[in-house]
């Protein structure tokens, strides 16, 4: 047998001569390369042409030395070697010859260079994707002059189920006065105006924000074009002034550099363009109750703040707090600035709060975020001991070799290298190939996540995503490459050559693989579970009853003025005249429209109060609780797929006289065994009739019910902006353009905007979810994937290393079955082993989602037990096909190559 093995030493004479001839510091390198190159001709074309290939090669090499002298033997010399060594080569020259003798030897392993060049590709394009994603919404500092001086300030209505709500005028008076806590104060509020250039333009519906003349100033920004708000124009009696959004420059006005100066009409209100906004400027405003909200065009808040009650205030205070300001002496600024919105709500607890500009943008996607790059980098950490299984089957692959090596002289340091190299240059090829892979990722994210994400125009690959990606590249490759390096220079030379069958191994190789694996297959079970926790809750979501049918509807908004109607009155029955045309419309079985959508976020909130109700407890403050209100037509509940559970829809009559429909929360709550109807409601400052009952929809958001709901008829509470819904199985898109033809021929002032349908807004609504959703389920089955691939290659290697015994076995008598159970047990094992701790793991993993996303359940057998079964099913089926191999392996034939 040592005989054999002595086959692959190369000839003992053409080495000394090589060790002679060839200078100290390429000696190791090129009688490496010689031998591994001999080696393979061995197994190639045999022992004796190999053995003549290689003096040749010597000869060759020898006589260019002596032709070329021992000076000249400095430049490259062009041997048919990968590799001619240079004297006096630099340290740097050195390395990369090394790494070009990695590239030769794994292009002659092409099928191990592939998979290993992906599959660090695939995880860094996913990760990095993930990272840049969390690193422009989370982490990224807002493009403003000292942002972590920016904060917002709110007030607190807890006792009235409000923990944020709106600043009166007087809280903004408060805050100004506090100059030794805030540099400076700004009021904002937000709106929609209808923008027009003229009267023969089309009018659209534009986002605004409306703020006090320091925005501009607070913020560090200044407009690439004019300049923004100047002191004075916040007074009642000042111009409106109008500087443009970037984007609505370039799509409305065609970036014309001319518009300084210009009047726009925004809602019959004529206003003069002062500037334009930087392009990368997308200012947005958390709302009281609802998702950040942006815009297109900012105007100056013309108001006399301090004569404002403190009461019918809907402000936003935006502050620069000063840098020295401690925590207690933010909190004393914010009781002094509240002291006169306290006494007008009778000291009911009411106080101000901060919170920082970036933080309130971020507050409520920030667990999913925060779940989603957890879950990547559990899937980098399956990656890395994939990457690491392969380098060790690889190292064991090459144990022959690097003790032929080792025989001829090679140094420790030399071995090293060239197993640690071959890690270096997958890479150096898999970490380019993955930054690559990561821009279309990230481009694919943004096409998924929701519009409501906020910071997404900041989302992109730039100079920390690459160094994070660098850094995330160099860690893989040294934590694979520096174990089996480590492994194969600690192997003595003897046991590297007499080792049987085609790959020599050792135990402990095989142990420390068969260990990644269990950590592969646990972190793998891991993000099943995450995945299978996370479908479950979104496929609850799902089945939530909205409390109405999106069914086959279109909606969309119409906004009216009072500039060109003059009065509330003739707002309404100029809407009344706008439903009735739009019912006329073929295939359109009900019209109505609403003051807000479910799920869109938008409405008011006002004090209810049942004077007759059963339900009352004599505590004002729970017998007047605050209810979302909205302000509907005739045929709305219908058209919206409402279900009236008592009572009637509005008719005709109740536009003059005033009627009320309630939700059966407030029923619920206020009568409990009786019927409302018939019964009055105080709300709106009127005492009203109940003529309904219908169920409560879901405003905020599909997974839990909010504050009870009351509505009234538009013709006795008119609004200017309502939005239709038209339902009937019409193709939207002519729906639509008969909407807008026949709106236009009402009034062509008045913009459609928003048209979408019930069922958008329902999915719209779920954008968050679906996203986290998408991506924990591709994460989960790439693990699973790499886990799988993983106990194919060490079940494989195991029958490779014990061929010798099982072929043994079948010589005395085994069966292909019993061999069969025998291969097949040690991939179980390691499933099972990796089970149980991906178990525990997941009931980890778990409890950590629970408190970020919605419906999370922390105990639900049917998903551990699914995904355990799941990960056994196809364990089982990639260890069966080695499994098959060992039960036709040749009992002669192995026992005569051992």
């Amino acid at each position: 047998m040592t005989r054999r093995f002595n086959r692959f030493l190369p000839p003992v004479v053409a080495t000394a001569l090589l060790r002679r001839v060839v200078v100290e510091p390429h000696r190791e390198a090129v009688l490496c390369e010689m031998a591994e190159l001999y080696r393979h001709r061995v197994e190639r074309i045999g022992s004796r042409a190999a053995r003549r290939w290689y003096r040749r090669q010597t000869a060759a090499f020898v006589f260019q030395l002596i032709w070329h002298g021992r000076a000249q033997s400095r430049a490259p010399v062009h041997l048919h070697l990968p590799i001619t060594p240079t004297a006096g080569a630099t340290i740097m020259s050195e390395f990369f010859n090394d790494l070009k003798r990695a590239y030769h030897r794994l292009m002659r392993a092409p099928i191990f260079s592939m998979v290993s060049v992906l599959t660090l590709a695939i995880g860094i394009g996913v990760f990095v994707s993930v990272f840049a994603l969390v690193e422009g919404v989370l982490l990224e500092p807002m493009p403003y002059r000292a942002p972590n001086q920016l904060a917002w300030v709110w007030r607190d209505y807890t006792w009235s189920n409000f923990p944020r709500g709106w600043l009166g005028g007087s809280d903004i008076v408060g805050l100004r006065e506090q100059t030794n806590v805030f540099e400076q104060v700004v009021a904002v509020r937000t709106g929609t105006v209808n923008l027009s250039q003229g009267e023969s333009d089309t009018p659209r519906r534009v986002p605004s924000m409306f703020a006090s003349p320091e925005l501009f100033d607070i913020l560090g920004v200044s407009p690439i074009l004019g300049r923004g708000f100047a002191v004075g124009e916040d007074d009642p009696d000042a111009d409106a002034v109008v500087v443009l959004g970037y984007d609505l420059w370039q799509s409305t006005f065609s970036a014309d550099s001319e518009i300084l100066g210009q009047t726009i009409d925004l809602s019959g209100t004529s206003a003069t363009v002062i500037g334009v906004a930087p392009e990368n400027f997308r200012f947005k405003k958390h709302g009281s109750l609802s998702d950040p909200v942006g815009a297109e065009l900012y105007s100056n808040l013309r108001i006399d703040l301090q004569s404002t009650s403190p009461g019918s205030g809907a402000y936003a205070g935006l502050v620069r707090i000063r840098p020295d300001v401690q925590s207690q002496e933010l909190d004393q600024a914010l009781v002094n600035a509240a002291q006169t919105s306290d006494v007008f709500f009778d000291n009911r607890g009411l106080r101000l709060w901060t919170i920082g500009l970036q933080p309130d943008l971020i507050v409520s996607v920030r667990p999913a975020l925060i779940a989603l790059v957890v879950s990547a980098a559990t899937l980098l950490l399956v990656l890395t001991a994939n990457l690491a299984t392969l380098f060790l089957s690889r190292a064991a692959m090459r144990a022959r070799e690097l003790g032929i090596c080792a025989a001829l002289g090679a140094s420790r340091a030399r071995l090293f290298s060239s197993v640690l190299t071959e890690s270096l240059f997958v890479g150096f090829v898999g970490g380019s190939l993955g930054v690559g892979l990561a821009f279309v990722g990230s481009d694919l994210m943004l096409a998924l996540a929701p519009e409501s994400l906020p910071r997404l125009h900041e989302v992109g690959i730039d100079f920390s995503v690459f160094a994070v990606a660098l850094g995330i590249t160099v860690a893989i490759t040294f934590l694979t490459g520096m174990v089996p390096a480590i492994q194969s220079i600690g192997k003595p030379i003897g046991s590297s050559l007499q080792e049987g069958g085609r790959s020599s191994d050792t135990v402990r190789g095989a142990r420390l693989r068969s260990t990644l694996v269990v950590g592969q297959i646990a972190l793998s079970l891991v993000l099943l579970v995450v995945a299978g926790l996370v479908a479950q809750a979104f496929t609850t979501l799902i089945k939530q009853d909205p409390g109405f049918d999106p069914g086959e509807t279109l909606t969309f908004s119409v906004s009216l003025t009072f500039a060109r109607y003059g009065d509330a009155p003739a707002v309404a029955a100029q809407h009344d005249r706008i439903r009735s045309a739009f019912s006329a419309l073929p295939g359109v079985t009900a019209v109505g429209a609403a003051s807000s959508l479910p799920l869109t976020q938008r409405t008011n909130q006002n004090d209810v109060k049942f004077p007759t109700a059963p339900g009352n407890t004599g505590d004002d403050n729970e017998d007047n609780p605050q209810a979302d209100s909205f302000r509907i037509t005739r045929g709305y509940l219908a058209a919206a797929g409402f279900r009236v559970l008592a009572g009637r829809d509005f008719t005709q009559n109740d536009d003059e006289r005033g009627a009320a429909i309630i939700d059966d929360v407030l029923a619920a709550r206020f009568f409990p065994n009786t019927s409302p109807i018939g019964h009055q409601v105080l709300t709106f400052g009127d005492t009203l009739d109940i003529v309904g009952v219908v169920d409560h929809a879901r405003l905020y958001n599909v997974f839990e019910d909010d504050r009870g709901q009351v509505y009234v008829p538009v013709g006795y509470r008119p609004a200017t902006t309502l939005s239709y819904v038209l339902r009937g199985p019409t193709d939207p898109t002519i729906l639509s353009s008969s909407a807008r033809r026949i709106l236009s021929s009402l009034d062509p002032t008045a913009p459609i905007s928003q048209i979408q349908s019930l069922s958008d807004i329902v999915d719209d609504s779920l954008g968050e979810q679906r996203l986290s959703l998408t991506l924990l389920g591709t994460f989960a089955v790439s693990a699973l994937a790499l886990a799988v691939l993983g106990i194919y290659g060490v079940v494989t290697n195991n029958v490779v290393r014990r061929r010798r015994e099982i072929g043994l076995r079948i010589a005395l008598g085994a069966t292909g079955s019993r061999v069969l159970r025998l291969v097949l047990g040690q991939g179980l094992r390691l499933t099972i082993v990796g089970g149980v701790l991906g178990l525990v793991g997941a009931v980890v993993m778990s409890r950590f989602l629970k408190s970020m996303m919605f419906g999370i359940q922390v105990a639900s057998p049917i998903v551990y037990g699914g995904m355990a079964i799941l990960l056994i099913c196809v364990a089982t089926a990639a260890s069966y096909f080695p499994a098959r191999r060992a039960t036709a392996i040749d009992p002669i034939g192995s026992l005569r190559d051992s």
